[in-house]
């Protein structure tokens, strides 16, 4: 069959810049699998986005001959259209028919698979939040103004979501045409740099990057590139230019990270520093437009990120009048959840928590309580009221400006870290006191309040807080008891709560959190297998997990993995056989055979060892040790029988086989390994 080039783009209203990439992407991932589904091949696939519009271009496309017949799918096509039957070949067992067709039939049935795709994915593909418009009953992302549809020189004719297929496309808003007319699917997206949209995301993001550079360069300065901010700007512009503006001096007597707040995340501008990557008064803009008066532009920029810096400026030294300790009264009256209590008891409970973790991990307990007691009272400053998002931040550095220690500022700020999956964890023990107090209490709370996830809903970001939790004690290696933590939170929570069982509560906590092991690991790359082994024991400690995780991957990359993953099965299975008492002493017991004998004075010497290794967690050492059973473990077996009918010698054998189990269960039921 001959091959087409294949071009879809739905003309749009402006699509949220966070999600453009996500959503463009989607579609691609979408076309993929239908493709496939209806036996398409193709060299190439393609996906194009700008703020107004989403494309998908195929190269070489062609229809698989060798169709599925499932439903008859040809005939069905062929029938409707022409009114006739084809004379089909079965082959391959009748799962695949031959058929061949004139080319006007080729043809019908390729462009009405593709129009079907093409429809299928609009109605049913669940990309983004979804909304409608005008008196329509259909829904989509934002609403739709043209849909064109290209095979090489041809429309598909049709209407999906009540709008006429055709080959308009609108140009830039301001730069180009409203209609353009595309003759041929080639022509995409040149036709579009002509009346001034670069729908190429890849292609505009780079050229942002290397404007905003040179832009820096002009005047001395450098970028830090963030690349989230780099993708928004990307999603909001079809044909970026730059242009720099600057703001007063003095303002650079704030707190960088107010400046850096306005400019960036409020105003999407990119701000400039010096080599000695020290903030300038210089920013950035990029702007949607080649404009004729871009000095009318700059000035606008510049007298709105003025105003937001006279504000800030004025916050900062009304909140100034107080000390960050002076604020703690004024939490009384901040609800944190209803039936919670209010931020000032929350404060509370954080500091018992991270004075109970400073105890168990040895830091001063001064420092951790005074941290912990100032750490909610920047939320009812003006500044974090005016510009939310530097919550903790403010609380830094007004915590430098009133003498506070070093780790006592830094925890205010570090405290809410990490805030993402791969975002940094706090960098002191105080803060990651603080952090994981405050991240149980949330956790606790939720759960007592049934608020926990359901399904995908997690409105309270509760999987990231358990994630959070896990990575501060593991990476920082702290022996703190999840047990302990959870039990403690919710004995501080009793005040609040009348009608919950505190034991359903714990277990319901310890569950979720155990379960974020799962996630986490395998985000790391760990075998689902591994985690799970380890996980089936106690796993109140992570930090140990962690180590014993590590341990075990290793052990599975060994030769004698199998053999003993094989024998530990067997084990398990033999003592599930029996209910009898395995609890003796094994250097009590008086073995009959050679190879009980044997066995057990290995066993007896590598028990000693492993209990001294369990105390400096040294997890692939033990395992190392316990593959020496395997030989004398193997021999029994061969020479022995175990379920004898000799009561007596069965608890023996029985209860040497127990004692192998128990010294496995140290570390993980390996019998999950397979």
């Amino acid at each position: 069959m001959k091959k087409y080039i294949f071009l879809m783009e739905i003309g749009i209203e402006e699509l949220p810049p966070k999600k453009l990439r996500y959503i463009a992407e989607n579609f691609k991932k979408f076309f993929n699998l239908e493709l496939q589904n209806k036996h398409f091949k193709y060299r190439k696939i393609t996906w194009f986005a700008s703020p107004r519009r989403i494309a998908i271009k195929i190269n070489k496309l062609e229809h698989n001959i060798h169709v599925f017949n499932k439903n008859n799918e040809i005939n069905n096509f062929l029938f409707k259209k022409y009114k006739i039957k084809k004379n089909i070949s079965l082959i391959n067992n009748n799962k695949n028919v031959k058929t061949f067709l004139k080319k006007k039939e080729q043809y019908y049935i390729f462009k009405t698979l593709l129009f079907n795709i093409v429809k299928n994915i609009l109605n049913n593909a669940q990309i983004f939040q979804l909304m409608r418009w005008g008196n329509n009953t259909f829904s989509f992302i934002r609403p739709i103004h043209t849909i064109t549809l290209l095979i090489n020189n041809k429309i598909i004719p049709g209407k999906i979501l009540e709008i006429n297929i055709d080959r308009k496309l609108h140009g830039h808003r301001f730069m180009g045409k409203k209609n353009i007319f595309l003759n041929h699917a080639k022509n995409y997206p040149k036709i579009l740099f002509k009346q001034g949209v670069i729908v190429d995301f890849q292609y505009r993001k780079k050229i942002i990057e290397n404007l905003v550079k040179k832009e820096a360069k002009n005047i001395n300065g450098i970028i830090k590139l963030d690349k989230s901010m780099l993708e928004e700007i990307t999603s909001l512009v079809e044909w970026p230019e730059t242009l720099t503006g600057r703001f007063q001096k003095n303002f650079l007597k704030l707190p960088k990270e107010i400046i850096i707040q306005i400019i960036k995340k409020i105003q999407k501008c990119f701000p400039i520093y010096d080599k000695n990557k020290k903030l300038l008064s210089y920013f950035i803009i990029v702007v949607n437009i080649k404009s004729k008066n871009p000095n009318k532009i700059i000035c606008g920029y510049e007298q709105i990120i003025h105003a937001r810096l006279q504000d800030a400026e004025f916050f900062f030294q009304k909140d100034r009048k107080l000390k960050l300790i002076e604020y703690l009264p004024k939490l009384k009256k901040i609800t944190f959840q209803t039936n919670l209590g209010n931020l000032y008891e929350k404060t509370n409970r954080i500091q018992y928590l991270s004075v109970w973790i400073a105890k168990i991990v040895n830091i001063d307990i001064q420092e951790t309580k005074r941290a912990a007691i100032l750490c909610k009272c920047d939320l009812v400053t003006d500044m974090v009221t005016e510009f939310p998002e530097i919550q903790g931040i403010i609380g830094m550095h007004y915590a430098k400006l009133d003498n506070e220690t070093k780790k006592i500022s830094l925890a205010q700020k570090e405290q809410y870290q990490p805030k993402f999956f791969n975002d940094n964890i706090p960098t002191t023990l105080i803060s990651c006191a603080i952090a994981i107090s405050d991240k149980i209490d949330t956790l606790t709370g939720m759960f007592i309040l049934n608020k926990y996830p359901k399904k995908n809903n997690d409105p309270f970001s509760l999987r990231r807080i358990a994630i959070g939790i896990l990575r501060i004690i593991i990476e920082k290696n702290l022996l703190l008891n999840l047990e302990k933590l959870i039990k403690k939170s919710i004995n501080l929570h009793n005040k609040f709560c009348f009608s919950y069982s505190s034991d359903k509560i714990y277990k319901n906590i310890l569950n979720f959190i155990l379960n974020r092991y799962i996630s986490l690991y395998k985000e790391k790359g760990y075998d689902v297998n591994v985690i799970k082994s380890v996980l089936s024991i106690n796993s109140n400690y992570p930090a140990n997990f962690h180590a014993k995780v590590q341990a075990l991957s290793k052990f599975k990359q060994l030769n004698k993995t199998k053999q003993l993953i094989n024998i530990n099965t067997r084990i398990v299975n033999l003592l599930k056989k029996t209910n009898e008492n395995t609890s003796q002493n094994l250097q009590e017991i008086k073995f009959e055979t050679p190879e009980e004998i044997q066995l057990a004075k290995h066993l007896i010497k590598i028990k000693k060892k492993i209990k001294q290794l369990l105390l400096v967690q040294k997890y692939q050492e033990i395992l190392t040790e316990l593959t020496t059973l395997q030989k004398p473990i193997e021999t029994l077996f061969n020479n022995v029988i175990i379920l004898t009918n000799n009561k007596k010698n069965r608890i023996h054998r029985l209860t040497l086989l127990k004692n192998i189990q128990l010294l496995f269960l140290n570390i993980a039921d390996i019998t999950l390994l397979k």
